[in-house]
């Protein structure tokens, strides 16, 4: 494997949606559809199209149609890229899920897309990737949000360069709009190395009992090389009953 290439993506799917518990004690989140295709089918169509040769879905026991699902992606006819599920430990947060996959993975960097974003058009993982194969770095996707978005987001603060690709100083956990002139998601789209993972594995609990990505690489930031690149497509979460009805909206749309 070349050294600044990705081969896998991790995709911790194991979170129980409970901003639409509604539909999700029901139905994974995950799974919803968005037009003909589950919210998961759209993702991982663009891995697989950008080069990723394996998936990783990190789940957890109570989700069984996450695996029915990543099984019969592939039947009849297997796809190039497989997908794989293994359930998270008692590692808490989207750290520990991403900690559980990378045990599956080995000492190599990994691609983490989140199980519940998509981006139109559907070319995310393609801009993290080049941008990682140039600089050999941990690399964030990044998406601009107005002012009202920014206590809802992990912001990055950012340095000047060529854009789309710049360096990243800190990552602010939903911080408040007066604690930063930055208007940069930190969005879906994570090319980690084995030295920022073991940042992950060192880092502990939040106030709320969970290990964040975020904290890890706002520390591995303010000590290494990581960068961020700005992405050209647009970026949807489905989380929310508000989210979830926009994406829809505009699959739909570009699908006519």
């Amino acid at each position: 494997m070349i050294k600044n290439s990705i081969r896998t993506a991790i995709i911790p799917v194991a979170g129980q949606g409970s901003r639409m518990s509604r539909l999700t004690k029901l139905y994974p989140k995950e799974l919803l559809p968005l037009a003909d295709r589950p919210v998961l089918d759209h993702i991982l169509s663009e891995l697989e199209d950008a080069g990723i040769e394996r998936t990783v879905l990190v789940s957890r026991p109570d989700k069984p149609l996450i695996a029915q699902y990543a099984t019969a992606r592939g039947f009849p006819n297997p796809k190039a890229m497989t997908v794989e599920v293994v359930h998270q430990d008692a590692r808490p947060g989207n750290g520990g899920a991403i900690l559980s996959g990378a045990e599956a993975v080995g000492d190599e960097p990994v691609l983490v897309v989140w199980g519940d974003e998509v981006f139109i058009p559907g070319t995310r993982t393609a801009e993290v990737l080049s941008a990682f194969a140039s600089t050999g770095k941990p690399t964030i996707s990044l998406s601009r949000v107005d002012e009202l978005s920014v206590r809802k987001c992990g912001i990055a603060e950012v340095e000047d360069g060529p854009a789309p690709l710049t360096r990243v100083r800190a990552v602010l956990e939903k911080p408040s709009p007066m604690d930063t002139t930055s208007r940069l998601a930190s969005v879906g789209g994570f090319a980690l190395t084995s030295e920022l993972l073991h940042t992950l594995s060192k880092t502990p609990p939040s106030a709320d009992g969970e290990i964040y990505l975020s904290t890890a690489i706002d520390n591995y930031a303010r000590e290494h090389s990581v960068y961020g690149v700005e992405l050209s497509s647009a970026w949807y979460e489905t989380g929310s009953i508000d989210g979830y009805i926009a994406a829809f909206q505009a699959v739909v749309n570009v699908s006519m």
